[in-house]
This record gives structure tokens, sequence and C-alpha cells, in this order.
């Protein structure tokens, strides 16, 4: 069962996500950032320990977030 907030949360993350997409749009980077989203249902729907599920939430989203980042400044 998820328990977490974040798992209560995450069509919102998800959101978030497409927003860095969006910030990259027209780059080859766009698709990149888009993969997160499969990633993260894939990574809810199969890890059943709570501490290793957060932190693959931490890590797609993070590289999300840091692909749409360094594409926007640079």
């Amino acid at each position: 069962m998820l328990t977490t907030p974040i798992d209560s949360h995450l069509p919102l993350v998800i959101a978030l996500v497409f927003v860095c997409a969006w910030v990259v749009r027209g780059t080859g980077w766009a698709a990149a950032v888009q993969c997160a989203v499969p990633l993260l249902i894939v990574a809810m729907m199969t890890i059943p320990d709570e501490r290793t599920r957060l932190f693959a939430y931490g890590v797609i989203v993070s590289a999300a977030f840091g692909i749409a980042a360094l594409v926007a400044v640079g």
C-alpha cells in the first residue's frame, strides 16, 4: 500500500516533470525529460519497499530537472 504523502501527490510531481519538458521543448532533450513520467509510474507500481521507492522517485525527478536546467541555461 502506498502510504507516503509523495505517493498521493505523484500526479503533481508528474505535472512538474511535464513543466520541465515544456521548458526544453524544441530541443532533442524534451523526450528525455518526458521519459521520467513512465519511469515514475513503473517505480510506483513495481517497488514495494518504501525507502527504495522514494529514492527512485528522487533520482528520476532530479535527473529530469537537472537535464531541463542544463539545457535551459545552456
